[in-house]
Protein backbone atom coordinates (compact mmCIF):
# COMPACT_ATOMS: atom_id res chain seq x y z
CA UNK A 1 0.00 0.00 0.00
CA UNK A 2 1.49 3.56 -0.74
CA UNK A 3 2.16 6.00 2.49
CA UNK A 4 0.80 9.54 0.56
CA UNK A 5 -1.42 10.73 -1.75
CA UNK A 6 -0.05 13.63 -4.09
CA UNK A 7 -3.27 14.85 -6.55
CA UNK A 8 -2.44 17.74 -8.82
CA UNK A 9 -4.75 20.00 -10.87
CA UNK A 10 -3.93 21.72 -14.27
CA UNK A 11 -4.96 25.36 -15.03
CA UNK A 12 -7.11 26.82 -17.90
CA UNK A 13 -6.07 26.24 -21.37
CA UNK A 14 -5.70 24.00 -23.87
CA UNK A 15 -3.90 21.15 -22.22
CA UNK A 16 -2.08 17.99 -22.33
CA UNK A 17 -2.78 15.14 -20.60
CA UNK A 18 0.21 14.76 -19.45
CA UNK A 19 0.91 18.12 -18.10
CA UNK A 20 2.98 17.25 -14.85
CA UNK A 21 5.10 15.19 -16.62
CA UNK A 22 7.63 17.51 -15.36
CA UNK A 23 6.87 17.70 -11.79
CA UNK A 24 6.40 13.72 -11.63
CA UNK A 25 10.16 13.04 -13.04
CA UNK A 26 11.33 16.37 -10.82
CA UNK A 27 9.59 15.13 -7.74
CA UNK A 28 10.86 11.19 -7.93
CA UNK A 29 14.48 11.89 -9.02
CA UNK A 30 14.36 14.34 -5.57
CA UNK A 31 12.75 11.62 -3.53
CA UNK A 32 14.38 8.69 -4.76
CA UNK A 33 12.65 6.60 -7.60
CA UNK A 34 12.55 3.10 -5.43
CA UNK A 35 11.15 5.28 -2.06
CA UNK A 36 8.89 7.19 -4.57
CA UNK A 37 7.66 3.81 -6.35
CA UNK A 38 7.19 1.87 -3.22
CA UNK A 39 5.33 4.68 -0.97
CA UNK A 40 3.82 7.91 -2.96
CA UNK A 41 0.52 7.70 -4.82
CA UNK A 42 0.43 10.38 -7.92
CA UNK A 43 -2.53 11.20 -9.93
CA UNK A 44 -2.67 14.10 -11.98
CA UNK A 45 -6.35 15.08 -12.14
CA UNK A 46 -7.53 15.88 -15.94
CA UNK A 47 -10.35 17.63 -16.25
CA UNK A 48 -9.64 19.68 -20.10
CA UNK A 49 -11.25 16.74 -21.89
CA UNK A 50 -14.56 17.86 -20.40
CA UNK A 51 -14.39 21.51 -22.30
CA UNK A 52 -11.93 21.14 -25.36
CA UNK A 53 -14.19 19.54 -27.65
CA UNK A 54 -17.28 21.93 -26.96
CA UNK A 55 -14.27 24.68 -27.28
CA UNK A 56 -13.29 23.20 -30.86
CA UNK A 57 -16.88 22.91 -31.93
CA UNK A 58 -17.18 26.71 -31.87
CA UNK A 59 -13.95 27.78 -32.82
CA UNK A 60 -14.69 25.23 -36.00
CA UNK A 61 -17.72 27.54 -36.36
CA UNK A 62 -16.45 31.03 -35.88
CA UNK A 63 -13.04 30.97 -37.49
CA UNK A 64 -13.10 31.77 -40.51
CA UNK A 65 -15.55 35.08 -39.83
CA UNK A 66 -12.73 36.62 -37.10
CA UNK A 67 -9.23 38.32 -37.70
CA UNK A 68 -6.91 37.84 -34.94
CA UNK A 69 -7.06 33.87 -34.74
CA UNK A 70 -4.30 33.00 -32.13
CA UNK A 71 -5.51 35.89 -30.12
CA UNK A 72 -9.32 35.11 -30.51
CA UNK A 73 -8.40 31.30 -29.90
CA UNK A 74 -6.23 31.37 -26.94
CA UNK A 75 -9.46 33.93 -25.21
CA UNK A 76 -11.65 30.97 -26.32
CA UNK A 77 -9.79 28.47 -25.05
CA UNK A 78 -8.38 29.69 -21.92
CA UNK A 79 -11.36 31.91 -20.12
CA UNK A 80 -13.93 29.94 -21.65
CA UNK A 81 -12.58 27.06 -19.51
CA UNK A 82 -13.20 29.49 -16.30
CA UNK A 83 -16.58 30.57 -17.34
CA UNK A 84 -17.92 27.16 -18.11
CA UNK A 85 -16.69 25.97 -14.52
CA UNK A 86 -18.27 28.50 -13.07
CA UNK A 87 -21.79 28.21 -14.48
CA UNK A 88 -24.76 25.77 -13.74
CA UNK A 89 -23.33 24.30 -10.84
CA UNK A 90 -26.75 22.25 -9.65
CA UNK A 91 -26.86 20.08 -13.57
CA UNK A 92 -25.46 17.33 -13.24
CA UNK A 93 -24.20 17.64 -17.15
CA UNK A 94 -22.58 20.52 -16.67
CA UNK A 95 -18.84 21.21 -16.60
CA UNK A 96 -18.82 22.33 -12.76
CA UNK A 97 -20.28 18.94 -11.50
CA UNK A 98 -18.38 16.52 -14.12
CA UNK A 99 -14.99 18.47 -13.15
CA UNK A 100 -15.89 17.23 -9.55
CA UNK A 101 -16.61 13.94 -10.78
CA UNK A 102 -13.28 13.40 -11.68
CA UNK A 103 -11.82 14.73 -8.70
CA UNK A 104 -13.80 12.78 -6.58
CA UNK A 105 -12.97 9.80 -8.62
CA UNK A 106 -9.42 10.62 -8.16
CA UNK A 107 -9.73 10.55 -4.23
CA UNK A 108 -11.04 7.79 -4.12
CA UNK A 109 -8.63 5.59 -5.86
CA UNK A 110 -6.00 7.02 -3.75
CA UNK A 111 -7.68 5.93 -0.46
CA UNK A 112 -8.24 2.31 -2.26
CA UNK A 113 -3.95 2.79 -3.22
CA UNK A 114 -3.58 3.45 0.39
CA UNK A 115 -6.35 0.70 1.97
CA UNK A 116 -7.31 3.65 4.21
CA UNK A 117 -8.01 7.83 4.99
CA UNK A 118 -3.59 8.32 4.72
CA UNK A 119 -2.09 11.46 4.00
CA UNK A 120 -3.26 13.82 1.11
CA UNK A 121 -1.37 16.41 -0.54
CA UNK A 122 -3.16 18.59 -3.97
CA UNK A 123 -1.05 20.87 -5.71
CA UNK A 124 -3.21 22.98 -7.84
CA UNK A 125 -2.06 25.53 -10.59
CA UNK A 126 -4.14 28.89 -11.70
CA UNK A 127 -7.72 27.83 -12.61
CA UNK A 128 -7.13 24.74 -10.83
CA UNK A 129 -6.79 26.57 -7.53
CA UNK A 130 -10.24 27.68 -7.81
CA UNK A 131 -11.41 24.52 -8.93
CA UNK A 132 -10.38 22.49 -6.16
CA UNK A 133 -11.50 25.57 -3.87
CA UNK A 134 -14.53 25.25 -4.91
CA UNK A 135 -14.38 21.28 -4.60
CA UNK A 136 -13.82 21.84 -0.77
CA UNK A 137 -15.94 24.48 0.16
CA UNK A 138 -18.65 22.35 -1.33
CA UNK A 139 -17.49 19.25 0.58
CA UNK A 140 -17.42 21.47 3.88
CA UNK A 141 -20.62 22.72 3.81
CA UNK A 142 -23.97 21.77 5.59
CA UNK A 143 -26.12 18.93 4.09
CA UNK A 144 -28.62 20.69 1.43
CA UNK A 145 -26.22 24.04 0.88
CA UNK A 146 -23.80 22.37 -1.75
CA UNK A 147 -23.67 22.40 -5.05
CA UNK A 148 -21.99 20.02 -7.61
CA UNK A 149 -20.80 16.66 -6.81
CA UNK A 150 -21.74 17.07 -3.02
CA UNK A 151 -25.58 18.48 -3.64
CA UNK A 152 -28.18 16.95 -1.88
CA UNK A 153 -29.40 15.32 -4.99
CA UNK A 154 -25.98 13.95 -5.90
CA UNK A 155 -26.03 10.10 -6.18
CA UNK A 156 -22.10 9.57 -6.24
CA UNK A 157 -21.23 10.81 -2.48
CA UNK A 158 -19.39 7.55 -1.15
CA UNK A 159 -21.56 5.31 1.50
CA UNK A 160 -18.48 4.26 3.36
CA UNK A 161 -18.46 7.03 6.59
CA UNK A 162 -14.47 6.81 6.37
CA UNK A 163 -14.21 6.82 2.95
CA UNK A 164 -16.51 9.73 2.85
CA UNK A 165 -14.43 11.71 5.16
CA UNK A 166 -11.66 11.17 3.00
CA UNK A 167 -13.36 12.26 -0.22
CA UNK A 168 -14.08 15.65 1.55
CA UNK A 169 -10.86 16.70 2.08
CA UNK A 170 -10.30 15.63 5.82
CA UNK A 171 -6.98 13.71 5.53
CA UNK A 172 -5.51 16.78 3.42
CA UNK A 173 -2.33 17.75 5.00
CA UNK A 174 -1.40 20.59 2.31
CA UNK A 175 -2.62 22.18 -0.06
CA UNK A 176 -0.17 24.46 -2.59
CA UNK A 177 -1.26 26.25 -4.99
CA UNK A 178 0.52 27.80 -7.98
CA UNK A 179 -0.93 31.27 -10.18
CA UNK A 180 -3.63 31.09 -8.05
CA UNK A 181 -6.69 33.31 -9.72
CA UNK A 182 -9.26 33.17 -7.01
CA UNK A 183 -9.68 36.62 -6.61
CA UNK A 184 -10.86 36.95 -9.92
CA UNK A 185 -13.64 35.08 -9.00
CA UNK A 186 -14.37 36.61 -5.87
CA UNK A 187 -13.24 40.00 -5.60
CA UNK A 188 -17.10 41.16 -6.29
CA UNK A 189 -18.82 39.38 -3.52
CA UNK A 190 -19.52 41.45 -0.19
CA UNK A 191 -18.44 38.37 2.06
CA UNK A 192 -15.49 36.59 1.18
CA UNK A 193 -14.57 33.54 2.46
CA UNK A 194 -11.74 31.06 2.30
CA UNK A 195 -12.58 26.97 2.61
CA UNK A 196 -12.20 25.96 6.11
CA UNK A 197 -9.61 24.49 8.41
CA UNK A 198 -9.83 20.92 7.18
CA UNK A 199 -8.01 19.30 10.25
CA UNK A 200 -5.32 20.16 12.73
CA UNK A 201 -2.62 19.62 10.50
CA UNK A 202 -4.14 21.25 7.39
CA UNK A 203 -1.67 24.38 5.63
CA UNK A 204 -2.61 26.07 2.60
CA UNK A 205 0.86 27.10 0.85
CA UNK A 206 -0.05 30.08 -2.12
CA UNK A 207 3.12 30.97 -4.14
CA UNK A 208 2.62 33.81 -6.95
CA UNK A 209 4.76 35.89 -8.66
CA UNK A 210 4.08 39.55 -8.38
CA UNK A 211 4.00 40.15 -12.17
CA UNK A 212 1.36 37.78 -13.07
CA UNK A 213 -1.43 39.54 -13.10
CA UNK A 214 -3.79 36.45 -13.32
CA UNK A 215 -2.33 34.72 -10.12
Amino acid sequence: MKKIAVLTLHGMGKTERNYSKVLHESSAQRVGEVAWNESVHFHPIYYQDILQGNQNAVWARSKSQVDWKKLRQFFLFSFSDATSLESNKAGIKSAYYLTQKVILDALIDAYHEMGKAGPLEIIAHSLGCQVISNYLWDASRPKGASAGIWSQDSVHKPDDPDLNRFARGKSLNRLFTTGCNIPIFVAGQRDIKPIPKLNKVFQWHNYYDEDDVLG
